[in-house]
């Protein structure tokens, strides 16, 4: 039910799979079953959905195994965030994606932790924010962070076939 002026993240963390013989990735929901691929959510479902939601700003953040597979575009990030910079970002429609991996399995959990490599950086990077942070800058953060600790390498991308018109998702302080 999200309108224009709406900004929707999706967060997903979860296992991921790449069905090998059809070269198609999927989410596994945490009821289904690991060897009964009907129960899956593919790409494709995924893209489908995302295609009805109206919002101005939607950034899809997957933090599971082969994640990298449902982004097609180049990895775009934000070098700053001038305000004139942000506000043009925030004018234009967004379809934006966030990943823990590229086409490759990605840690569960770090020892010590409740939460994954890549979910700790998120957290870590939103964590340092002071002022309007485009998703593509929290990339860069949640980029070096993840890329120092695991090997795994996090992935952002447009997706343009949803829509995309070169806007980004941005992350505001509750009290900014």
């Amino acid at each position: 039910k999200a309108n224009f002026d709406d900004h929707v993240l999706v967060y997903y963390a979860g296992h991921g799979v790449v069905d090998r013989a059809s070269d198609v990735a999927y989410w596994i929901p945490s009821d289904a079953g690991r060897d009964f691929a009907p129960d899956w959510v593919s790409a494709g479902e995924l893209q489908n959905a995302f295609k009805t939601i109206q919002a101005r700003h939607l950034l899809l953040v997957a933090d599971s195994c082969y994640s990298g597979k449902l982004l097609r575009g180049d990895t775009t990030v934000a070098s700053g965030s001038s305000e004139s910079m942000v506000k043009r970002l925030f004018e234009k429609k967004a379809r934006v994606a966030m990943t823990s991996g590229g086409e490759e399995p990605v840690v569960d959990s770090v020892a010590g932790s409740e939460h994954s490599v890549f979910a700790e950086a998120l957290i870590k990077g939103l964590g340092q924010n002071n002022g309007p942070l485009p998703a593509s800058a929290l990339y860069g953060r949640v980029l070096t962070e993840v890329s120092s600790e695991a090997s795994q390498t996090p992935q952002y991308a447009d997706m343009r076939e949803l829509g995309h018109d070169g806007g980004d998702f941005i992350f505001v302080p509750i009290n900014w």
